[in-house]
Parts: structure tokens; C-alpha cells; sequence
């Protein structure tokens, strides 16, 4: 038996399905129909029907205030409904998730995205860290570490991250782009100039993608 979950990259970019361990459903004590609407609300959000999926995890969040998975799903679909103070309702939401369980990675991951949205970028540092640690293999991690590294004024740092990230996966573009930036500012012009072509390379491949704040559809 699985639970469908979306962890984001972005705010808005995409949901991907996750499963949840057996020994979390056993412990929630979850029947198959808690878990056919759980796995109904991400379907929701794959058609963008954000309130919909909102109003099924609002609902099954009544009757297990202890899911944190469903939490996390709840502040994504909030999230994405785009509505007056929707965006701090969702951080709302992953604060208890993370008062509740520190280390839930996909908590982690909103907090930081709407910290770093939101110009905060010393906590949205914080938390992409704890994810990239947790996740090694996880470029979008890496990627949103070097950012926030980027803003708090890390640059070597940031160089370091950034280089992870393009090592994990070599068609995230933004990875080049934030390098030749962060070279640029380390005044290393050769090694910028040819990030920056590599950016350009990319452009025009179908298996490259950036990562980017935008509120629009999620795909």
C-alpha cells in the first residue's frame, strides 16, 4: 500500500509522486480510504484543481491531525490556490509540521522556498542545508543551497553548491548560471565566460529545465 505525496523544487514547478513507508501508515493507523483521498487530492493538483485538492486534505486533516505528509500536501495546495494570505497560511502549516518533526524533509523544502521568496534568506538557508544533507543526491537542494549561500553573501560557498548541483545533474541550467554569476563576482572571468556558455548551450535542449519561482501552472 502507497500514499501518493508531492515534494516541490520550486514553488510552484512540479509534483512529484512519493510513497510513504508502510510502517508510517501502520503507526497513523490509515485505512485504504484515507489513502485513496490523499492519493485523489495530489491527483487534483496534477489537473492544477489546487482548491479541490485543498479541500480534500483540509478534510482528512480533521481527522488526522498527526499526518505530517498530509500537512506538507495541504501547504502545497494552499500554496498554489493563490489566494489572499494563502502563502502565509502555508508557512504556517510547515512551522507545525517542523515543530512536530524538525527533520521531515518535504517541510523543509517549502519552508525554505517560501523563506527565500519571501527575502528571508538566512532561514531558507537553514533549511535547504538540512536538505541537502539529508539528500546528497538531491540537485534542486543543492541548487536552492547555493542560492541562498549566493544572497547571504557565501560566495565560495555558493560556488561549491552550485558545482554539486551541475555534478548531479548536468541539464539543470540555472546551476550555470548562478556559477558564472558567482564566478563573476570571485573574479574569475575565464571560468565565468564559460559557464555562461553553457547556459546558453543548453538552451535549446528538451532535457534541460531551470528552477524558478513563478505562480503559475505546475509541469
Amino acid at each position: 500500500m502507497r500514499v501518493a505525496s508531492p515534494k516541490i523544487v520550486s514553488l510552484v514547478l512540479v509534483v512529484l509522486m512519493l510513497g510513504a513507508c508502510e510502517r508510517g501508515v501502520q503507526k497513523l493507523q490509515l485505512d485504504e480510504q484515507d489513502i485513496a483521498a490523499n492519493n485523489r487530492g495530489v491527483g487534483l493538483m496534477g489537473y492544477f484543481d489546487y482548491e479541490g485538492a485543498r479541500q480534500v486534505f483540509a478534510d482528512l486533516a480533521l481527522k488526522h491531525p498527526d499526518w505530517q505528509d498530509l500537512q506538507v500536501n495541504l501547504a502545497i495546495a494552499t500554496l498554489n490556490r493563490q489566494q489572499a494570505g494563502d502563502e502565509k497560511t502555508a508557512l504556517e502549516i510547515v512551522e507545525r509540521v517542523l515543530a512536530a518533526e524538525p527533520e521531515h524533509q518535504r517541510a523543509r523544502y517549502v519552508h525554505g522556498l517560501l523563506n527565500l521568496n519571501a527575502g528571508e534568506a538566512e532561514q531558507a538557508l537553514a533549511s535547504f542545508q538540512m536538505v541537502a544533507d539529508a539528500d546528497p543526491h538531491d540537485a534542486y537542494a543543492a541548487y536552492y543551497t547555493a542560492l541562498t549561500q549566493s544572497q547571504v553573501g557565501d560566495t565560495e560557498a555558493a560556488l561549491a553548491s552550485y558545482q554539486r548541483a551541475l555534478n548531479l545533474d548536468p541539464y539543470l541550467r540555472s546551476a550555470y548560471y548562478g556559477a558564472f554569476q558567482a564566478l563573476q563576482r570571485l573574479g574569475r572571468r575565464d571560468a565565468a565566460r564559460e559557464m555562461l556558455t553553457q547556459f546558453q548551450r543548453l538552451a535549446d535542449n528538451p532535457q534541460a529545465r531551470l528552477a524558478e519561482f513563478k505562480y503559475t501552472r505546475m509541469g
